[in-house]
């Protein structure tokens, strides 16, 4: 699923991530190649503002390989955000002296290890910044920013000529101490990357959580998981249904009022210039539609259904092959 994240106007504001795509991966495919797939569609669609505005796309570090981002590296308008596994290894750009005259060029220059902080040298840009917490806790954010890294490719997509940007972040108490135990590497690939400031590329990332509220509402308040069907059509309207339904409560936000029941003391907006978020708007929903002033047609009545034919069978559902995906693991043999 790929979903637009709207503006926060202050850090308490609600989480909302509005669907745009939601598309099931086939078994011959990967999801990194119909997200990329999904992602030139939606820039690429005239009806559509991504076409000629800067767009920044976020993605946890699933997408953190070489088939996605060699795939969108092209599009001109979009930056796109990932998250880093803390093991991986990239590499700096190799100078002018270390080519050959002959044989194959050097493409990649010293290794960038980033388990080993020896082989990080000298960053870049390094910079502080206090961030306001939601909580309304203030915390110290150090960013440490390493530019033009390569990363290793393979033969139908190389990524020599795809440098990008590596922040190393880490956010601190007033006391000094860790927020958080690890910290976040994140990427910045594309042409123009270097339009977004660190703070706000860190930002941008920190609201892709919002997209995990998401699912956590639509399995439990719009019955995204409870649809169960044999045809993978069927599944697939379900989802953009609730898409579509999560999508009206958005725009309906403004006009929803915050009713919490008696036990739902927290649910109670500290900041009332935030439209309430997704439960409260489904909750007071009945009273926004209610005000549309043209009445519903009053229903027909149908009559019962003649069913099936008499002697009609559907038939035994043809079955299908269980397809696994990856690599078979081998059992070694005990010596």
């Amino acid at each position: 699923m790929i979903a637009i994240l709207p503006e926060k106007n202050s850090p308490s504001a609600h989480p909302w991530a509005i669907p745009l795509s939601i598309e099931q991966i086939p078994s011959h495919d990967t999801d990194n190649l119909v997200a990329s797939r999904q992602i030139r569609s939606l820039l690429t669609d005239s009806d559509l503002p991504f076409q000629s505005n800067l767009t920044v796309n976020v993605a946890d570090s699933l997408y953190c390989a070489v088939p996605f981002l060699g795939s969108v590296g092209d599009i001109d308008n979009l930056i796109t955000v990932v998250r880093s596994p803390g093991n991986r290894v990239f590499y700096f750009q190799p100078a002018i002296s270390e080519q050959k005259k002959r044989g194959h060029p050097i493409w990649l220059g010293k290794r960038f290890d980033m388990k080993d902080p020896e082989t990080w040298g000298i960053p870049t840009q390094s910079c502080k910044h206090a961030i306001s917490m939601a909580s309304g806790k203030t915390a110290i954010l150090e960013l440490d920013i390493w530019d033009g890294l390569l990363m290793k490719g393979n033969r139908s997509i190389p990524m020599n000529k795809s440098p990008f940007t590596l922040i190393h972040c880490r956010l601190l108490n007033a006391d000094g101490s860790h927020v958080f135990t690890r910290p976040l590497w994140l990427i910045v690939f594309g042409k123009r990357r270097k339009e977004l400031s660190p703070v706000v590329v860190w930002q941008s990332y920190r609201q892709r959580y919002d997209i995990e509220h998401f699912f956590r509402f639509g399995k439990s308040h719009l019955l995204m998981g409870r649809y169960q069907t044999p045809v993978v059509e069927h599944e697939e309207n379900w989802l953009d249904i609730v898409g579509l339904t999560y999508f009206q409560l958005w725009i309906a936000s403004p006009l929803a009022q915050t009713l919490p029941r008696p036990w739902e003391r927290y649910s109670i907006p500290k900041d009332d210039s935030n439209p309430p978020g997704p439960s409260m708007t489904q909750k007071d929903f009945e009273r926004i539609i209610r005000q549309i002033e043209k009445s519903p047609s009053s229903p027909k009545p149908r009559g019962k259904s003649p069913g099936r034919q008499p002697g009609y069978s559907p038939g035994q559902r043809s079955k299908r092959d269980v397809v696994f995906k990856g690599r078979k693991q081998t059992k070694k043999k005990a010596a």
